[in-house]
């Protein structure tokens, strides 16, 4: 079961990750009201489960009310592959001074979860590994084991990541470890994981997909809308 971005937030909320003050409208007239609470500037973005989303325009900003206007009826109705729009995630926009990529997926050759991070974000992984094998860096995720601070630490240092930051990125980590094991996963991801200008770090986007066999024992995934 893939989760769409706003209900993948609300998981990562609950674990302590950083997310954008953001709020879920229907109709673009919601959307006016929900970008005067947030405060402009704010982004628009298509929930829908395909990728993609900026390269077919599914993501929109607006510095101001007018620049809103021009596109929020637009997008409602959109068609994105098979999937039709009918909900935005309307968030506050960020100050963003760099892009890094987490993420923990299922790998069936070992039978086991894979951490992965990277400070190479906001493109797709599969280009950064293609391209830069080395910016990937990976810790096999063994669930009897008890990773500690300084295990997760040495992952961030081995992505090339010093000060402050490491440890800010080791104790995402742990939480996005935390989400994974919790609500039984098979892929959590953060893309991009952003450092703002003041140093915080946000999860700007988010995937999830539940294991569909779990889905009986995780009631709390039918409250996310």
């Amino acid at each position: 079961m893939n989760l769409y971005e706003h209900e993948g937030k609300k998981l990562f909320a609950r674990m302590g990750i950083p997310v954008p003050q953001g709020l879920v409208v229907e109709s673009p007239e919601a959307a006016v009201a929900a970008a005067e609470e947030i405060g402009f500037p704010v982004v628009a973005k298509c929930q829908v489960l395909s990728g993609g989303r900026g390269k077919a325009g599914a993501i929109k900003f607006a510095a101001n009310h007018s620049e809103l206007d021009q596109f929020r009826t637009q997008l409602f109705g959109l068609n994105l592959g098979d999937e039709r729009v009918e909900r935005l995630l309307i968030e506050e926009r960020l100050s963003i001074d760099r892009e890094l990529y987490a993420g923990i997926t299922f790998d069936p050759k070992n039978d086991m979860p894979v951490l992965m991070l990277s400070a190479q974000g906001g493109i797709e992984i599969e280009l950064v590994t293609a391209e830069n094998p080395q910016a990937l860096v990976q810790q096999v995720l063994d669930p009897l084991q008890t990773y500690r601070p300084h295990h997760l630490m040495a992952l961030a240092k081995q992505a090339g990541l010093t000060g402050s930051l490491l440890i800010k990125v080791a104790k995402v980590l742990g939480q996005l470890m935390t989400c994974y094991f919790t609500y039984e996963a098979i892929t959590a991801e953060i893309n991009p994981l952003v450092v703002l200008e003041n140093g915080d770090i946000y999860a700007a986007d988010a995937k999830i997909e539940i294991d569909d066999s779990a889905i009986h024992r995780q009631p709390q995934i039918k409250d996310l809308d």
